[in-house]
């Protein structure tokens, strides 16, 4: 989930395709948008292939499940946030949470941490 959001989308894409034709013509676009596209590429490749080679090391797995955790609180917080915004017309409640979203953080954190290491250790990996 975390690597699926690190390529960039339709409109950065289309963006630097269109400067690039205003810049320098059908040359600006050809040059611009691989130029976009391939730094995140080439960071993702990296990185699959650090995730590859030290997989069996335990620091590795143990930042593997703090990102999926933390990707699961990111999509709840998201949702919550959308479910306030249909139910008050708000995605915030009237009453200041502060603290308790600080607490929720923290227990959706240590819930998809749970569910994140029993996923994977239930499917053998």
């Amino acid at each position: 989930m975390t690597i699926a959001v690190m390529p960039p989308g339709p409109i950065a894409i289309n963006s630097a395709t269109f400067v690039g034709i205003r810049v320098a013509g059908p040359r600006g676009a050809v040059v611009a948008t691989p130029g976009c596209v391939l730094p995140s590429c080439i960071i993702v490749m990296a990185f699959a292939h650090v995730c590859y080679h030290f997989k069996g090391l335990s620091a590795i797995q143990g930042i593997l499940s703090g990102l999926r955790s933390g990707a699961g609180a990111m999509i709840a917080a998201a949702g919550l946030g959308l479910l306030f915004l249909t139910l008050y017309g708000s995605r915030e409640l009237p009453i200041d949470f502060s603290a308790l979203n600080v607490v929720s953080s923290g227990i959706l954190t240590v819930v998809f941490s749970f569910f994140a290491s029993g996923v994977s250790t239930l499917s053998g990996s």
